[in-house]
């Protein structure tokens, strides 16, 4: 027993406020690790265009296939709707790794890099098509 009446053992393994403050810091520092494994706001950007541009296409050759609209309108969209979604997604794809490849934190990098290939490989694949349109 101690000088107020405590035994010794209680003291020793009592949580003080000490303890619940270093607890709060540790739990910060989690967080915030966790929140910079996010990737950055321009590569997730990159990565839903790369998945909305084949939903988009598939939507216009689909809806014009099943008469959900006409040929005149599944056609402007197949084609110019579809080519500003592939370059507006190339262009924010390549910034995107710009900024990224001038951090020291490579995260986000595979969002981004999706968000070009995607567009590369619907431009090669209409490429043959708007090179012998002209």
């Amino acid at each position: 027993m101690n000088a107020k009446g405590f035994p010794e053992k209680l003291k020793k393994s009592a949580f003080t406020f000490s303890d619940a403050a270093r607890l709060r810091s540790q739990s910060r520092t989690l967080k915030t690790s966790a929140m910079q494994n996010k990737a950055p706001w321009h590569a997730r950007l990159a990565r839903a265009l790369a998945i909305v541009l084949p939903l988009f296409l598939a939507t216009a050759a689909l809806g014009t296939k099943f008469g959900v609209w006409g040929w005149q309108l599944g056609l402007s969209a197949f084609g110019l709707g579809g080519l500003v979604l592939i370059g507006m997604t190339a262009v924010i794809a390549i910034i995107s790794i710009i900024l990224i490849l001038r951090k020291d934190t490579k995260t986000g990098m595979g969002s981004a890099l999706l968000g070009l290939i995607v567009p590369l490989g619907f431009a090669a694949l209409f490429a043959p098509v708007i090179m012998g349109a002209g």
